[in-house]
């Protein structure tokens, strides 16, 4: 028995969305036995990588480990080891992605540039264990993302988080954020709040947790402030793949939306 890879996608729905938010939410696009195919790329490399660690994989028979992460394990894919996951390329690779990515982002976006995977199942216990993706941030780089859940993601499961309405304000400080200075959380370059207000506007606290079941796809831009939590209960885990498109040169057409342009 054949059982369809996914549900009809209206892309104008989808734009709509986008356009006005900067997120798109699609419930359980993944089904069925495409669903299950998409786990088992993720455990097939998450099952040799260790706990606590952090390793990248830029050809299909290379993986290296690059550092840690205390939440749990996580993985950078670059394109020339996609053919490893071939359940996810059928799931992205369509027409109706290419022309999401092409109509936020602008003509000749950079499609799937970069796709990252994380299974967050340790609790820590200290400020300074979390990882710069557990604060509240902008990303460096301006990016539309593909969020697929492999698993369901309820209260005390590292849920991801965000601030509606906050693309334009994300968006100016990723205009003034510097690269190269990279004084920022654990050596990397000041993309949160902290880097820059002494009482910042925002906080982890302020961003609304999204609870989904598995093989829900978020798009996303990642000027809206956002953040990855870690597990807050035992035996709790979220298993997630994010799939980076970044617009030509850089260059994110402007968008317009609501409630925190005037701040």
């Amino acid at each position: 028995m054949t059982v369809s890879s996914t549900i009809d996608l209206n892309v104008n729905e989808v734009m709509a969305s986008l356009n006005s938010k900067g997120v798109a939410q699609i419930d359980k696009l993944v089904n069925g036995s495409a669903l299950k195919q998409l786990q088992l790329e993720f455990d097939r490399v998450f099952d040799i990588i260790p706990d606590k660690a952090q390793a990248k994989m830029d050809h299909p028979s290379q993986l290296q480990i690059t550092g840690t992460y205390s939440s749990g394990k996580h993985c950078r894919i670059q394109p020339p080891a996609y053919n490893n996951f071939p359940s996810l390329m059928n799931l992205f690779n369509r027409t109706h992605f290419k022309k999401i990515v092409d109509m936020y982002c602008g003509p000749g976006a950079n499609f799937m540039m970069q796709t990252f995977m994380s299974h967050e199942y340790l609790m820590n216990e200290t400020l300074d264990e979390r990882s710069r993706l557990n604060w509240l941030h902008w990303d460096p780089y301006p990016s539309l993302k593909f969020i697929v859940y492999l698993t369901d993601v309820e209260e005390g499961c590292a849920a991801t988080h965000y601030i509606p309405g906050s693309r334009s304000y994300g968006r100016k400080y990723r205009m003034k954020t510097s690269l190269t200075d990279l004084s920022g959380w654990q050596n990397g370059c000041r993309h949160r709040l902290e880097d820059w207000q002494s009482e910042p506007d925002f906080t982890n606290e302020d961003a609304t947790p999204l609870y989904v079941k598995a093989g829900t796809v978020l798009i996303f831009d990642t000027d809206c402030l956002h953040f990855g939590s870690q597990p807050t209960s035992s035996g709790k885990e979220r298993k997630v793949i994010i799939a980076h498109n970044r617009p030509h040169n850089l260059q994110m057409p402007q968008h317009t939306e609501t409630s925190l342009d005037q701040n």
